[in-house]
């Protein structure tokens, strides 16, 4: 008795396969239950143009190509796909990003805005917290720093003058 129970040839086939095979009702139970599955994950498309949410997988390619090609290249690659007013994932929540002068001038003009430029930890995660103009969510700071890129634009106009006695300097030494 113990030595039929120890052999695989004694048990019957039928009964090993009929085990193994799923029963009838589990098929439309796992289909139910993926459906149920794919509804649960999807959310409801957003009116703002950028890239889509796709179970997950939107945030993670949008926070990839800010980490890969930097700030300035990634939202110029945005603006050419979506235009001037787009959302995309940095660190996971959702950022708005602003390129027309005239939203841009709405935004900065008007104080009710609550966040202007971005949620502290996914700015920390870029790198740009509290850094420059367009990023700067401390209204103290941003107001110092923004005189300085508001004369910027005169330094082009200035580099011809600062430029011209070094370069006849070095001609007259050679």
């Amino acid at each position: 008795m113990l030595l039929e129970i120890l052999n695989p040839m004694h048990y019957n086939i039928t009964k090993v396969v009929s085990e193994s095979i799923p029963t009838v009702a589990t098929l439309p139970l796992l289909l139910l239950m993926g459906f149920l599955f794919l509804i649960w994950t999807c959310e409801e498309t957003s009116s703002i143009p950028g890239p889509g949410y796709c179970m997950g997988l939107g945030p993670l390619i949008s926070h990839g190509r800010f980490l890969c090609m930097g700030v300035g290249s990634a939202c110029n690659y945005y603006n050419k796909m979506y235009g001037e007013f787009m959302r995309v994932w940095i660190n996971g929540e959702e950022t708005l990003v602003i390129s027309k002068s005239s939203s841009m001038f709405h935004v900065m003009k008007h104080g009710h805005y609550s966040s202007r430029f971005g949620s502290k930890p996914g700015l920390q995660c870029i790198g740009m917290h509290e850094n420059g103009i367009i990023f700067n969510n401390n209204p103290t700071l941003w107001k110092e720093i923004r005189p300085y890129f508001t004369k910027g634009k005169y330094i082009e106009l200035g580099l011809p003058i600062v430029t011209l006695p070094s370069d006849v300097f070095l001609n007259q030494s050679l």
